[in-house]
């Protein structure tokens, strides 16, 4: 009997690993995929005489108006366009379900937009923590020096504060285009085709804020801050396009 109930619950347990990994396998590959590209960079660079802050710069060097590599351009798309791509699979829920009774329940199309996005913001804030402390760890577990130089706190603030703002830019950039098109397919390709501004010859002296957060400016001397000020001028501009958005009397669902 006991044998019996043992086999049952290891089969419902199997059963739900198999429907947990059937539901979240985008999610786990795209985790995968980012390890991969630190471990290889980590691995790359072992026999050098780095830093775990040079490994960080290395790993999402990106690319910049001097520098690119197409491992460095596809690494940048997995990670950053990769995560809006789950945004957008989130947004086209809300989307679908949005109708007279969700404005009737949020009161206002501003609420409804609040009662969501700040569990998008969070997922940026935990993305950056959760990469720079997987590099931070592999890379100390490789033998990387884990010292205090002069340019880390450029290193982080570029990372962080900056990685934030071109996430939130793209996100909003998505949020913009879904509901201008009811059609959030076209917003994420609208997004991939904005990556062509990262390429070479196509950068338009960073007149497009694509890529602003690639850590290999930073090899380029370019200053932080004033990237973040574009940024921010940007975000503003969204911003300002959103809450018209939120605010048109003429939704049809």
């Amino acid at each position: 009997m006991i044998t019996i109930l043992i086999a049952n619950n290891v089969d419902k347990n199997q059963g739900n690993i198999k429907q947990f990994f059937n539901k979240n396998y985008p999610i786990t590959i795209y985790v995968l995929l980012c390890l991969m590209g630190v471990w290889f960079n980590i691995e790359r660079y072992v026999t050098e005489d780095l830093t775990i802050w040079n490994m960080l710069t290395i790993t999402f060097i990106g690319t910049t108006n001097d520098m690119y590599s197409l491992l460095s351009f596809a690494h940048y798309v997995v990670i950053f366009i990769g995560f809006v791509y789950f945004v957008q699979l989130l947004l086209q829920r809300y989307l679908s379900e949005m109708s007279y009774f969700t404005i009737i329940r949020y009161q206002s199309m501003n609420r409804w937009f609040l009662s969501w996005f700040p569990k998008i913001v969070k997922s940026i804030i935990v993305l950056l923590f959760s990469l720079i402390a997987a590099t931070i760890s592999l890379a100390v577990l490789k033998g990387y020096a884990f010292i205090v130089t002069d340019n880390m706190f450029e290193i982080i603030y570029q990372f962080m504060i900056n990685g934030f703002l071109q996430l939130l830019f793209y996100v909003l950039f998505v949020i913009i285009v879904s509901l201008v098109t009811r059609d959030v397919l076209k917003s994420f390709i609208s997004l991939l085709i904005l990556t062509i501004f990262m390429l070479p010859g196509f950068r338009l002296n960073n007149l497009i804020p694509v890529g602003l957060n690639s850590m290999g400016y930073l090899l380029e001397n370019a200053q932080v801050f004033l990237i973040s000020f574009k940024l921010i001028g940007y975000i503003a501009f969204e911003v300002i396009v959103l809450l018209l958005l939120l605010n048109k009397k003429d939704y049809t669902f």
